[in-house]
């Protein structure tokens, strides 16, 4: 293995060395950007590296592991022949980035402009070019900031005299401070806040076209006086071309008008209908509109006689959009002559129906498993903008070390999710924000090596967003019935796991559960994008008063309903992930994630659907799902893969870069495992405890690398993962120093694994 690497970091150095082979004399490669900055200047006035980095006109190649790989390859292809094998490594590579002393020259233009703009008049770059070995140049820029000029006194202009109160009211919210420094991006920030204040108060033609600014640098001590003016409208032209200028107005929305199956193709052909709900002008196409006109009215939060709003305008597009059954949403305004603003809202349909594929796969020496599910997909099913999804999914597994190899598995679920609360009056006062309301349905049933048993499932849930990125989820049904086929008796024997044999009982899963998710990543990719998931659910404690309250325990102590005894337990997991962007298409990931479950009253132990386990596709990828932990309990290789456990810790880092177009390469690093919450010596050894003292010592290790082909609405995703420390093996043999295809496992995806 290390024969193997050490040829592969030679490949990739000697293509390195080849970037400068076909360079005439006098051209160089630019291998590095340096931003020095400005430590002379406080910490909170200083211009970063990376804010200044997006001015540089020239950027170096790509690096694969400290070379330039990209480069080499692209150089090594012989420049007097376009065979096949020449566009490959062209395709492959990047063609060598010559230094451009141009291209330096437009960088300090871009920088000095940039620092001039955040208030440094007196800042200067200083450019060193450093030439390195190999004909290649590392450029250095040396930012010196200087002295800031600062914010003096604020005055205000008025020439729109009507407005003076509207302003004023507000320079609490003011982002201008007698002492700031004078940025134009803060000067153009308050013009864009006092243009969107006056929008949402009626004033619909205002604009920041509207807010000007005079600044008098002669007051001295580098200050800078400003005059903040807020002008009028300019309405036209005289007969002698002098400019025309009335006060603002303020407008009030008139006759609103929707359109919920545009097509601009279809204008002035098709026969329009009109009918009326609730202060709304619905327009269709023949037969009925294709969304019920009462869930657009409750969409839409402009209402006629009202201020016109540019915020309510914003949301009513906003809550159109998550209905799911549009793809384009165009609001039009037409102002009249007495102040009036009559709306038209045109909805261009979305593709109303669609189908998905999704694939799993996972392979040791000893194991293959193959699962694929099919789901379809209707955003507007019962014109309510109501989103049915229904789903099969089918599955096998392939153990070689059983008699009988094979296992299946085959389920399906349907849910209908409205685009509302359904029967539960929390968003009274508008603050819920994109509120749902999910009915699911569920079955499957598994056919395995050593078991068989059907699963069902009902759940009805709420979902619902407080701020940006925040979203939450409430199920008060959870209802889940396990009946169990068979269970192998010499399968039940090899367990030697009282508490792991209970897990396979019939059980009645019946209770509430509910989720937290902090998503930024659609708006902060390059400050690292986050996302933070907890769940909880708690089952079986209203059962448990009843059952206590009517009925009688059965001879083992446990209470059934319908002849079923119920579980009781309370579970628990988190997980931390950030995806941090380190270049075009480069990105470090990482991933923390734990979760304990713990049964009490009815129950002697979980279900070993909630059990957690640790392997597979999502998880530690060098060992196949299933087959890793608790503890150093070492996995017994003739069994079926039934590793669970009460307690898992696990993280994950991948580091992701670009090959080839659209395919990315990964190398990645696990760490984790499972362990049982409580002692119980009769049911499982010491070993498989959770303890905090030594857990550390039983965390497995895994490394690998990964492909992503990326063909946009998919990534196929393919990670080859190698264990590095079993927690399983003897002690002191539980480092991997030699290379075996059993210390491995394949693992086939769609999408990332986190």
């Amino acid at each position: 293995m290390r024969a193997k690497i050490a040829i592969i970091l030679l490949a990739a150095a000697c293509a390195s060395c080849s970037v400068t082979k076909h360079l005439p004399e006098g051209r160089y490669i630019l291998k590095h950007n340096n931003i020095e900055v400005d430590k002379g200047a406080p910490k909170k006035e200083r211009i970063s590296a990376g804010t200044l980095d997006r001015y540089i006109a020239q950027s170096p190649n790509r690096h694969f592991l400290g070379t330039n790989l990209y480069a080499g390859l692209y150089a090594s292809a012989d420049p007097d022949k376009n065979n096949g094998w020449n566009r490959f490594l062209r395709g492959l590579g990047e063609e060598p980035v010559v230094w451009s002393p141009e291209a330096t020259r437009r960088s300090e233009e871009y920088i000095e402009t940039y620092i001039y703009s955040r208030g440094f008049f007196q800042g200067q770059i200083d450019t060193r070019v450093d030439t390195v070995r190999g004909k290649k140049v590392k450029v250095n820029y040396l930012i010196h900031q200087g002295r800031p000029w600062r914010i003096g006194q604020i005055s205000y202009t008025f020439r729109d005299t009507l407005l003076r109160t509207q302003v004023l009211a507000d320079s609490a919210a003011t982002l201008l401070r007698s002492g700031n420094i004078f940025d134009i991006n803060e000067l153009d920030a308050e013009r864009a806040r006092i243009a969107t204040t006056l929008k949402d108060r009626g004033y619909w033609d205002f604009n920041v076209g509207h807010v000007t600014y005079v600044a008098d640098s002669t007051a001295g001590d580098h200050l800078v006086n400003l005059e903040l003016i807020v002008r009028r409208q300019l309405v036209g032209y005289g007969e002698d071309g002098s400019p025309e200028y009335e006060n603002h107005r303020i407008y009030t929305l008139g006759k609103i008008r929707v359109r919920p199956d545009y097509n601009p193709m279809n204008e002035g052909i098709m026969r329009l209908d009109t009918l009326h709900e609730r202060g709304l002008e619905i327009v269709y196409e023949g037969g009925h509109p294709n969304v019920r006109p009462r869930v657009l009215q409750r969409a839409i939060r402009l209402h006629s006689d009202s201020l016109y709003s540019a915020r309510a305008v914003s949301r009513t597009s906003a809550e159109l959009m998550r209905l799911g059954a549009f793809r384009n949403i165009n609001v039009l305004l037409n102002p009249r002559d007495n102040d009036l603003l009559d709306c038209e809202i045109r909805l261009s349909p979305g593709l109303r129906q669609s189908f998905g594929v999704d694939l799993e796969g996972s392979t040791t020496s000893s194991f293959y498993g193959l699962r694929a599910t099919l789901g379809y997909q209707n955003r507007n099913a019962f014109r309510g903008a109501e989103q049915f999804d229904a789903s099969l999914t089918a599955g096998f597994e392939f153990l070689k070390s059983s008699t009988r190899k094979l296992s299946y598995e085959l389920g399906g679920s349907v849910s209908l999710t409205f685009p509302r609360f359904v029967s539960w009056e929390v968003d009274r006062y508008n603050r819920a924000r994109n509120p749902l309301s999910t009915l699911t349905l569920s079955a499957n049933w598994q056919d395995r090596v050593y078991y068989s048993r059907a699963l069902f499932g009902l759940s009805w849930g709420y979902s619902w967003g407080v701020r940006r990125f925040e979203n939450f989820t409430l199920r008060p049904a959870d209802i889940n019935l396990v009946r169990m086929g068979h269970l192998d008796p010499i399968f039940k024997q090899q367990l030697n796991n009282p508490y792991l044999v209970a897990s396979y009982d019939d059980q009645l899963i019946a209770g509430l559960s509910a989720s937290y998710v902090f998503n930024n990543q659609p708006r902060n990719l390059e400050a690292g994008a986050v996302v933070f998931r907890a769940n909880i659910e708690t089952t079986g404690n209203l059962l448990s008063g009843l059952a206590h309250l009517l009925g009688k325990p059965t001879e083992t102590g446990h209470y059934n309903i319908f002849g079923i005894q119920f579980s009781q337990y309370l579970r628990g997991d988190v997980s931390f992930s950030q995806k941090i962007v380190l270049g075009d298409r480069t990105a470090l990931a990482y991933r923390l994630q734990g979760g304990a479950i713990y049964s009490y009253g009815n129950s002697s132990s979980p279900p070993f659907d909630k059990l957690f386990f640790a392997g597979g596709v999502n998880s530690m990828r060098g060992w196949a799902v299933r087959t890793l932990g608790p503890g150093t309990v070492a996995y017994a290789r003739q069994n079926y893969p039934a590793q669970m456990g009460d307690v898992k810790l696990e993280a994950n880092l991948e580091f992701r870069f670009p090959v080839f177009r659209s395919v990315n390469g990964a190398l990645f690093f696990d760490t984790g495992n499972i362990w049982f919450m409580r002692s119980k010596p009769m049911e499982y050894p010491d070993e498989a405890v959770f303890r905090l003292r030594n857990f550390y010592r039983q965390l497995g290790f895994d490394g690998g690398v990964g492909v992503r082909v990326d063909l946009r609405v998919v990534v196929l995703r393919l990670d080859w993962g190698i264990q590095l420390h079993d927690p399983g093996r003897p002690a002191g043999e539980r480092w991997i120093r030699h290379f075996r295809w059993g210390n491995t496992a394949l693992n086939f995806g769609v999408g990332y694994p986190f």
